[in-house]
C-alpha cells in the first residue's frame, strides 16, 4: 500500500529490523471507513528454501458511528396477574468503532409494575428502566435484564408491548429493539362445595351448606 520495497543482504537469527512508512489518506479511503494494509517478508534460508510471512494492519475512520443492534425477549411470554416476567435485552456493537457512554432505556409496559433491574435503575416519574455502560467495544455484546409484575386489575387477555432503545455518545441516533409482547391472564377459578347431613328423622328439615371458593388468580364477577 505504501510502496515500500526494501532489501536486506542478510538477517541474523534473533535479530530484527524496522521500517517506517507514511501513507497519504485519500477521499476514497475516508468513504470506505477503513484502510487495510498487508506487508510481506520473503527470503531464503541457508539451504536455499524460500521462507515468507505476512501481516496486516487495519486503521479505522475514528469519526464513524458504531452500528448497534438491540434484541429483546420476555420470559415467560404469558403470565397471570400477580406473576412476574423477566425481560432480557442484548446490545451488540457491530463496529467499526467502540460505542462510548452507552445508554439503554426501556419504558415499563402498561399493566406492569417494576420489581428489579440488574445493574440498572428505575425512574418512577417517567416509568423508564435505565442502564449506562462506559464503553461497548467493537464486536462485543452486553446483556441487560429487568423484572416486572402484572397488576392485579389487568383485564384478561391484555397484550403488553414495548421496545428498548440504545444510544451512545458517538451514535446519537437511537437503535431500537424488536417489540417484546407479554400476554396477561386474569381468570377466576370457581369451586363449589355442598354438604348435608348424612341422615335425618322423618319430619326434619334438611340443612344444606354451600361454599363457593374462587381459586383465582382473577376476581370473579356477577357470581
Amino acid at each position: 500500500l505504501t510502496g515500500l520495497n526494501a532489501f536486506l543482504e542478510s538477517l541474523a537469527p534473533g535479530s530484527s529490523v524496522s521500517f517506517i512508512e507514511t501513507y497519504a489518506v485519500s477521499p476514497l479511503d475516508m468513504q470506505d471507513g477503513s484502510i487495510l494494509n498487508t506487508a510481506e517478508a520473503r527470503g531464503k534460508d541457508a539451504n536455499g528454501t524460500e521462507v515468507s510471512d505476512t501481516d496486516e494492519a487495519i486503521v479505522l475512520r475514528s469519526d464513524l458511528p458504531p452500528v448497534l443492534v438491540v434484541e429483546k425477549s420476555a420470559d415467560p411470554g404469558e403470565i397471570f396477574i400477580g406473576e412476574e416476567v423477566t425481560y432480557t435485552i442484548t446490545v451488540t456493537n457491530l463496529g467499526p468503532v467502540d460505542a462510548l457512554n452507552l445508554t439503554l432505556s426501556d419504558p415499563l409496559p402498561n399493566w406492569l409494575e417494576f420489581v428489579s433491574a440488574e445493574n440498572g435503575a428505575f425512574d418512577a416519574q417517567t416509568g423508564v428502566v435505565l442502564w449506562t455502560l462506559p464503553v461497548l467495544p467493537n464486536g462485543a455484546s452486553a446483556f441487560f435484564r429487568f423484572t416486572a409484575r402484572a397488576n392485579t386489575n389487568t383485564p384478561d387477555g391484555t397484550v403488553t408491548e414495548n421496545v428498548a432503545e440504545a444510544r451512545a455518545e458517538n451514535k446519537p441516533e437511537p437503535a431500537f429493539s424488536n417489540v417484546a409482547e407479554v400476554i396477561i391472564r386474569n381468570m377466576a377459578d370457581l369451586v363449589i362445595i355442598k354438604s348435608a347431613p348424612a341422615s335425618i328423622k322423618p319430619g326434619q328439615d334438611i340443612l344444606y351448606e354451600l361454599t363457593v371458593i374462587n381459586k383465582g388468580p382473577g376476581e370473579a364477577m356477577q357470581v
